[in-house]
């Protein structure tokens, strides 16, 4: 053979390893973009969307959002690719997974989405998202394009390491981030931080860009504490696995140490995040993650006690140096968890408020909620000494407004002459008996005589500056100011809007409203808004325009919300409860189904392994990743951050035991 054929020939070899190196790069850096980038993009974006037609909220139609609204749209555009690729891998039948026990969950799923979306009263809501979380049609549905994209596209070992390292630089970005957060040097509060993630238009107001979080806490890139403690719940598992590799494999070269140490820092870095962000809904997370760890890697972990003992000690060490930033914020959910109310709602007494509400809207006060702080005065409670009592609800009928308190119903009806002149203020119990008043000390304010009513509520008739008559009803402080209309009452709430009050439905925590710093509270309205979603749901992310904002009852009983009963309920705190709500109970059910399929695959790969393999090690980290995120779920939100990083790494997790059950298939045909 010439020199020149021998030269031709060692060239195209080059060129088909390089051809074979370069097979899929288009898909593991999408599937990268999706999983690990995603989650780093904060940008201000600003949108318009009409809020005048809700009761709940004094917010105009125009906003910036930092944090969700930039997330939403690389999301649909990486999906948008995703979306040809497999297209033409479809037609050129080159898809790799065939498994329909994967395919027909996330069928299902799909189907769900649209339907709710087709048949949602709210279609500009349910197709976006609700503002700041943007989590709508499009995404859900984006999301499910990248988990068929990505299990179809990584096929290799190699792969997966990239998207994990790709993660886990990701990760160690975000804990810098967070650093600075609980040290007080937030760098979004930067000069060069503000730049970076604002308009080019906003740069003459930096001064006025500030992001509200107490007590140093820390908020990375993803708006919302708890979401912090959401992710890592799935992150951290997976590095403490893959420390576990990494010291078990130790050959003690230069490479292998700096490896292992890297490693371990990392999982130290993840964890001080984890502290920071004050999460007991993360900290579930990890407790399900490490049972099942018992559970997955039994009496090797004995085996493995060097390793083990590593990541305990770094645990420990990590946890014990950063108690001042969680123990008091944890304790503090554990007393509220626990407590349930030895007395019955008629005996209750005054307490104070010891929980924290962790909606969005304390955690990081837009200008949107700066406003409607500014109108919530006039339902603001005043310091008491009064018995606070627990108010059954508070419904508007006519000129009648019936309060329920500790039991007994009281009803103030406006009385009207012939020439319709408000006469009087008639006081009457259910059975329309009338109650005797007595004038207190202050002029006009009157009390009820009736011992069931005494000390515990007053009214008196009051005018606005424009002349509107108003039954001012107050209890322990809160002023409840109905406004006497010519067809009727309307309570006027905090935002100056009128209000057809009603019954407000709940299931559970009645005697415990509190837990879970007010999800009991939450979780009990909405699992009575839910029973209607049984099949199909009101539309993707529509939960807070279906809220009962108007359970002003309900918020003031409440010991988290009582001091702002005006306070937007705009997620449900419960991943389930908002897929329900969403796009309907056969979605939810479609999506447990999938976490099964997962299950199922990991159970079959990891069968009979000896953890000799990284891949191994890397399967059963993201599987008890994939573990601890859904048990945080059930205090956590779906949401933009979080989401895309779980759904690549479900989608790595199946393409993992796909190969791994590929190498147990051919060790199994060379034994026989």
């Amino acid at each position: 053979m010439s020199k020149k054929n021998k030269s031709r020939k060692k060239n195209q070899n080059k060129n088909r390893i390089q051809q074979k190196n370069n097979e899929g790069l288009a898909g593991v850096i999408i599937a990268i973009l999706f999983t690990a980038v995603n989650i780093l993009i904060v940008h201000g974006i600003r949108y318009e969307r009409d809020m005048s037609q809700y009761y709940w909220t004094s917010a105009t139609g125009s906003f910036i959002d930092f944090f969700s609204y930039g997330k939403m749209i690389f999301i649909t555009l990486l999906a948008a690719c995703a979306l040809v690729i497999l297209i033409v891998m479809t037609l050129s039948k080159t898809l790799t997974e065939k498994r329909k026990s994967i395919y027909i969950p996330v069928g299902i799923y799909a189907a769900c989405i649209i339907l709710s979306f087709l048949l949602s009263d709210v279609k500009s809501i349910a197709g976006a998202g609700y503002n700041e979380q943007f989590e709508g049609t499009l995404v859900l549905l984006s999301y499910l394009i990248m988990f068929v994209f990505i299990i179809n596209s990584i096929t290799k070992e190699n792969q997966i390491k990239a998207i994990l390292i790709s993660t886990a630089a990701a990760s160690l970005i975000l804990g810098i981030l967070g650093i600075s957060q609980a040290t007080g040097h937030d760098f979004f509060q930067s000069a060069l931080g503000k730049r970076l993630i604002t308009p080019s238009d906003m740069w003459d107001n930096l001064e006025t860009l500030v992001f509200n979080f107490k007590n140093n806490e820390i908020y990375q890139t993803v708006f919302n504490i708890n979401y912090v403690s959401f992710y890592l719940a799935m992150l951290i598992p997976i590095c403490g696995v893959i420390l576990i590799y990494s010291v078990n494999h130790l050959k003690k070269t230069k490479k292998e140490i700096m490896l292992a140490a890297a490693t371990a820092a990392l999982f130290a870095l993840m964890l001080f995040n984890f502290a920071g962000s004050r999460s007991l809904g993360g900290a579930a997370g990890l407790a399900a993650a490490f049972i099942s760890a018992l559970i997955l890697f039994n009496k090797r972990l004995i085996k493995w006690w060097k390793s083990v003992l590593s990541l305990l000690v770094i645990t420990i060490v990590m946890l014990a140096s950063t108690s001042s930033m969680w123990a008091p914020e944890i304790s503090g959910y554990i007393k509220n968890t626990l407590s349930v109310y030895a007395e019955s709602p008629k005996e209750s007494e005054t307490s104070e408020n010891n929980g924290k509400e962790q909606n969005n809207n304390n955690e990081k006060q837009t200008s949107q909620e700066k406003q409607e702080a500014d109108n919530q005065t006039v339902n603001e409670p005043e310091k008491t000494a009064e018995k606070i009592p627990y108010i059954d609800y508070i419904k508007t009928d006519g000129y009648d407004v019936h309060f329920s308190i500790n039991g007994e119903e009281l009803i103030f009806t406006a009385v009207f002459s012939e020439k319709n002149t408000l006469t009087d203020i008639a006081v009457t119990d259910k059975n329309k008996n009338n109650l005797q008043t007595e004038e207190t000390a202050e002029s006009g304010k009157y009390a009820i005589t009736d011992e069931r009513f005494k000390d515990c509520i007053t009214f008196r008739l009051v005018a606005d500056n424009e002349e509107n008559l108003y039954i001012d009803i107050e209890t322990a402080g809160q002023k409840w100011p109905f406004m006497i209309l010519s067809d009727g009452i309307k309570y006027r709430n905090g935002f100056g809007k009128l209000v057809d009050l009603e019954k407000i439905e709940s299931i559970g925590f009645k005697n415990n409203p509190a837990f879970g710093s007010g999800r009991g509270y939450i979780w009990s309205r909405s699992l009575a808004m839910i029973k209607d979603n049984i099949l199909i749901g009101d539309g993707a992310n529509t939960y807070c325009v279906k809220f009962p904002h108007k359970d002003y009852a309900g918020k003031y009983n409440s010991e988290v919300f009582r001091n702002n009963i005006d306070i937007v309920v705009d997620k449900p705190h419960n991943m389930y409860i908002g897929m329900f709500q969403g796009t309907g109970g056969i979605s939810m059910a479609s999506f447990l189904a999938l976490i099964i399929v997962y299950i199922y695959t990991c159970i079959k790969a990891l069968k009979g392994k000896e953890y000799s393999a990284w891949l191994e090690y890397a399967s059963a980290g993201i599987l008890l990743g994939i573990i601890g995120f859904l048990t945080a779920g059930i205090f956590n939100d779906s949401n933009v951050s979080v989401m895309p990083m779980f759904y690549g790494l479900l989608a790595t997790g199946i393409a993992a035991n796909k190969i791994l059950e590929k190498q147990n298939s051919k060790a199994a045909d060379k034994k026989q």
